[in-house]
């Protein structure tokens, strides 16, 4: 999948989860975590650089960092997901207090 494909599909998924977050009461205030993937495989980069632009570009949306985790591995190991909860935890707390 190209990358200019990549960011049309998560736009369309972010978009199918906002028309239903309209359902949500007035008062709720929704957040949109996007989580980076381990850096350093195959394509993995460009899908970083996507995933950040898209959090950017979306309103209440934030991107957490797998940056240093992974050990240059194709998957996380139970440090590395403890760790990436804390920061999924540290970011999610942070857009509460805007």
């Amino acid at each position: 999948m190209t990358r200019k494909r990549f960011i049309i599909s998560l736009a369309s998924l972010i978009a199918l989860t906002c028309s239903h977050a309209q359902e949500a009461p007035k008062n709720m205030k929704l957040f949109l975590l996007i989580g980076e993937v381990i850096p350093g495989h195959g394509n993995h980069d460009a899908v970083n650089v996507a995933l950040a632009e898209t959090a950017k570009k979306t309103p209440n949306a934030a991107l957490v960092s797998s940056a240093d985790l992974g050990n240059k591995q194709l998957h996380y190991n139970s440090a590395d997901y403890r760790a990436l909860g804390k920061r999924y935890a540290e970011v999610f707390l942070k857009m509460g207090k805007k």
